[in-house]
């Protein structure tokens, strides 16, 4: 859009349907690189790559769950029926976030339903061999990071980064018996702790 006219120049992907739902995790825009944004649609688990001038689709997903989301074109998609009829089941409705470390290594984070409710999972994966590790987060790495449990904020140069609450961050401690934050001066009337984990490509 030209800001100084109101005039749009350029529109990409248009829809039919307004919505007037938000869900979950889900932000349009998830990542970013030196020439522009990378964003994913709702019940979509294409990315795609947004820059001033082209909108085009850089990887397309299929996940390896019980049930898997019926490509529907993105002027097609109503979000208030897709959430009622995908809400409880077992499959990725959308991409939660995407860092491309190096040409070789990317990283995805997103959400999936589960036996213990809705759970973040991070994803490392070789975009030329397909080779991936994938972790579930409050779980898997809980010994090792107790507070690595949220959904990042951003990935950017290699770092996860997101806020918890303070009262979140205590609660942590008193489950481990660790008195780290508190020996820092942190109460639950705190602002919220924002945690920096970095990323190793190897």
């Amino acid at each position: 859009m030209n800001t100084a006219t109101g005039e749009i120049d350029k529109r990409f992907l248009p829809y039919n349907h307004s919505y007037s739902l938000t869900f979950g995790s889900y932000s349009s825009f998830i990542g970013r690189d030196d020439d522009g944004v990378y964003f994913g649609l709702p019940f979509n688990t294409d990315l795609y790559h947004l820059t001033s001038d082209t909108c085009k689709v850089v990887e397309s997903y299929r996940f390896n769950t019980s049930d898997q989301i019926e490509p529907v074109a993105m002027a097609d998609v109503n979000t208030d029926e897709m959430y009622e009829r995908y809400k409880f089941k077992r499959c990725v409705k959308y991409i939660d976030r995407f860092h491309a470390a190096s040409d070789d290594v990317h990283y995805q984070v997103f959400e999936l339903m589960g036996d213990q409710g809705i759970l973040p999972y991070i994803c490392k994966y070789n975009p030329k061999t397909g080779e991936s590790a994938t972790l579930r987060l409050r779980s898997e790495l809980f010994d090792e990071f107790p507070h690595l449990t949220e959904m990042p904020e951003t990935i950017r140069n290699g770092y996860y980064v997101f806020a918890k609450s303070a009262e979140g961050v205590l609660r942590i401690d008193e489950i481990t018996g660790s008195t780290k934050f508190t020996d820092l001066g942190v109460t639950e009337e705190s602002n919220p702790v924002i945690f920096y984990y970095h990323l190793k490509e190897s």
